[in-house]
């Protein structure tokens, strides 16, 4: 099966996928408290992991992260039974702590499928939400 943009996409010129994500921090709060080290290895790469717990309040960047994610999944056109995992999105800071979302094993070889060379990624958080948006070009 030949992997491609969607057709409305494609009349967008240099974007292969967009994505929008919202996660309630609530949400995120319940699975930490209830699942602990198995929510976060099941979600997070080590880097992600051990960067939010290392802040004073995690939720709010496990949160947004989650989101971000998910917007991954959705900008690349990843469906159920694609085998596609939650760490194989990454969110890592650049030099100047600028957030971009990082591409690994299948995510990647589906963004090397569509022609992907940049992840834009933008964050925010609000009182009892996380929110994300994916642009791949």
């Amino acid at each position: 099966m030949e992997l491609k943009p969607p057709e409305f996409i494609k009349s967008i010129p240099g974007i292969l996928g967009v994505g929008i994500d919202v996660v309630a921090r609530d949400r995120v709060e319940r699975m930490l408290s209830g699942h602990g080290d198995r929510f976060l290895t099941r979600c997070f790469t080590a880097e992600e992991a051990e960067y939010c717990m290392s802040r004073r309040d995690p939720i709010p960047d496990l949160s947004v992260r989650l989101a971000a994610k998910e917007a991954g999944f959705k900008a690349i056109g990843a469906r159920r039974g694609m085998g596609i995992g939650w760490r194989e999105f990454e969110v890592v800071l650049d030099e100047e702590w600028v957030p971009w979302l990082k591409l690994h094993e299948k995510a990647k070889g589906r963004g090397d499928v569509l022609g992907v060379s940049k992840c834009w990624l933008s964050l925010t958080h609000e009182d009892t939400v996380s929110i994300a948006i994916v642009i791949l070009t």
